[in-house]
């Protein structure tokens, strides 16, 4: 298995794509109001307006941002309105509608986050491998299943015998088996020794004053292996930044139907 990074426009528009719904919690970050604000049970309800999001270097191929999005600019902005409440235990949530961040106060800035990690086997790929290092016997340059020095293949060594029942083990053997488990030892299943991680972490950092919001954003994505036997050079990583601003909804009535996969919020004519 091999990985390579995406072309950059193909993985910008992906990234953008997934980066959406991300934009938006930013917003609802906003609503963070301080936990003097707000009681236990009550909400707050906010309209925001986010910049685009600025992709940093890492999120292109080569690492360099290209010119032609260097030169891009845009003054719109997108909105959203969003639900914060704090419940009897002391949480202190943000509602986007379709998830939900828990956060903290630290001082004068209201800090929410969450990750989403996800893991994956690859499909079961068995080797022939027979001194084990990763490399099917097929390819490898140097097999020494005996860990004599000398090459099983090439004629230097005159005997190879890895569970010593008398045969050799490159033309006589049926199977090898030193650990007594009925099977070829000979046989590798590459699925076992790794696997892929990829997380997403997102971040905001949000200060209310006379009902004014203003905060940051910070999403990194980033893919790596994990154990021996890993494609090489894989990996990725990818950090967008964001900014935004917004107000808090005054009397701002939140109407929620039971089993509405969304909130439905009467902000007194703002739009959504």
């Amino acid at each position: 298995m091999t990985f390579s990074r995406p072309k950059m426009r193909g993985f910008r528009r992906n990234l953008i794509t997934a980066l959406a719904p991300l934009a938006l919690l930013a917003a609802f970050g906003a609503t963070g109001c301080a936990s003097d604000d707000i009681g236990v049970g009550d909400y707050q309800v906010f309209r925001v307006a986010f910049t685009a999001t600025s992709p940093e270097a890492s999120c292109y191929v080569d690492g360099q941002i290209p010119q032609s999005i260097v030169e891009d600019s845009t003054s719109l902005r997108s909105g959203g309105t969003f639900i914060m409440y704090s419940t009897e235990e002391g949480g202190l949530y943000l509602d986007t509608g379709s998830m939900v961040l828990e956060g903290t106060l630290d001082g004068d800035t209201y800090e929410f986050d969450g990750s989403v990690i996800d893991v994956e086997f690859p499909a079961s790929q068995t080797i022939f491998d027979s001194d084990h290092d990763g490399i099917d016997d097929n390819s490898d340059p140097f097999v020494d299943s005996d860990a004599d020095g000398l090459d099983d293949n090439n004629g230097a060594d005159d005997f190879v015998d890895v569970d010593l029942d008398g045969l050799d083990d490159r033309f006589q053997d049926d199977i090898v088996d030193a650990n007594n488990d009925l099977e070829d030892d000979r046989y590798v299943d590459l699925a076992s020794s790794y696997k892929f991680r990829t997380v997403q972490d997102y971040s905001i950092d949000i200060t209310i004053v006379d009902d004014v919001v203003t905060g940051d954003t910070k999403t990194a994505f980033s893919t790596s292996c994990e154990g021996t036997g890993c494609p090489l050079e894989y990996g990725t990583s990818c950090v967008v930044r964001g900014e935004f601003e917004g107000v808090v909804i005054k009397d701002a009535q939140v109407d929620v139907a039971l089993g509405a996969p969304a909130n439905g919020i009467d902000d007194g004519g703002a739009g959504n």
